[in-house]
């Protein structure tokens, strides 16, 4: 008998020391991932980016009439892969809307050494005043950079450091958000010019001396392809003095100008999930039995107010602030994890509020309206 209640005794301590282990496991796993997710959350600059260019940009050999928003993305990546050695904050770089304007755009020399090149720091104030006689607005981008095919001013690099010819340091989110340079549309020569006006926006002045990094020269380093660490520490210090102050502006997702996921792709051509997933009799359910819905990156389709089918939210669609994004169906953080517990059926709960792909769509209906 004592030895029976000594087994049981002993099976309740084994079982209980298994629960704790378990939930302290799950625990510290969760601490984990909400320490890696705050990490991530707290150190990410996601900068929408749009480019200008010119006529003459437009004559290279490769006729980028045809595709110039493409060879316009790729560069922007080239000038983002500068950065790719960055943490705390990981810059990320989205082509939000490109701009064609003619020759006369940007302000050139008429005479001396110079004649003929683009005068810089007048055609970036051009921009910052305006472009006044254009029809063009430079309001949505966090960082705006003309790209010409027209020879512009080289920088000058002072002996103690300092650079004349470069856009305002630390000048990304406010109207000193401008750039400018050259590129031939070919061969993306410019993309180290690119990523050099980006890292004086977000706050990097330069090295001291010249040790090979990005910004020791015109043109990029003679050593590596990135930053130095005096300049990386100078972006961080950038980016924590900014980023809870009404300036910051890299929080937010940027819309894509081309597609970056499923949803980007589907939103710009106001499609209805429903119709093309089931069939033009469906449409989005309004209500189920008279409650909302609330089902994160979940859609209920109904085929004349009866028969009701699910459907996945497109992979990339926001479901939260902090990056989310559904995922097949899961609301998941930026770090992997599962935000929503999804079910076979979608649940409904009085009160709450469904996925609302229709607003979504009229949402980018009136924003393609305003840019008309």
């Amino acid at each position: 008998m004592g030895s029976t209640r000594s087994v049981k005794i002993f099976l309740v301590i084994l079982n209980l020391s298994a629960f704790i282990g378990w939930a302290t496991a799950a625990t510290v796993s969760s601490l984990r991932n909400q320490q890696d997710f705050d990490k991530l959350e707290h150190h990410m600059m996601s900068l929408g980016v749009q480019l200008l260019y010119d006529d003459k940009f437009l004559q290279s050999d490769v006729k980028l009439s045809n595709g110039v928003d493409q060879y316009l993305s790729a560069l922007l990546k080239a000038a983002q892969l500068r950065f790719l050695d960055m943490a705390n904050p990981v810059i990320e770089l989205t082509l939000t809307e490109t701009t064609h304007v003619n020759d006369d755009f940007l302000i050139r020399y008429g005479k001396g050494d110079f004649k003929g090149m683009v005068n810089y720091y007048y055609s970036v104030q051009y921009m910052k005043d305006g472009a006044l006689g254009y029809d063009v607005s430079f309001d949505k981008a966090d960082i705006v950079l003309f790209v010409t095919g027209h020879p512009v001013e080289p920088p000058t690099l002072r002996q103690h450091g300092s650079w004349i010819g470069v856009p305002t340091i630390g000048g990304a989110c406010t109207k000193d958000k401008f750039g400018l340079i050259y590129d031939n549309g070919a061969s993306f020569s410019g993309a180290a010019d690119m990523s050099q006006q980006i890292a004086f926006l977000l706050g990097a002045a330069g090295p001291r001396r010249s040790d090979g990094s990005l910004l020791s020269q015109p043109g990029g380093g003679s050593y590596y392809y990135g930053l130095n660490e005096d300049d990386k520490n100078a972006i961080r210090r950038y980016y924590k003095r900014n980023h809870e102050t009404e300036n910051c502006c890299w929080k937010d997702r940027p819309r894509p100008m081309i597609p970056k996921y499923p949803a980007d792709f589907l939103l710009q051509r106001s499609v209805d999930i429903c119709r093309e997933t089931f069939g033009p009799s469906y449409h989005e359910c309004p209500q189920v039995d008279g409650h909302r819905i609330t089902a994160e990156c979940r859609v209920l389709c109904c085929l004349d107010g009866s028969r009701k089918r699910e459907t996945f939210v497109p992979d990339g669609a926001d479901c939260g602030p902090d990056g989310r994004m559904c995922i097949y169906g899961w609301c998941v953080d930026r770090i992997g994890d599962y935000i929503s517990t999804p079910g076979l059926l979608i649940s409904t709960i009085p009160g709450g509020t469904p996925y609302d792909w229709d607003k979504l769509k009229s949402q980018m209906k009136s924003e393609n309206e305003e840019n008309i």
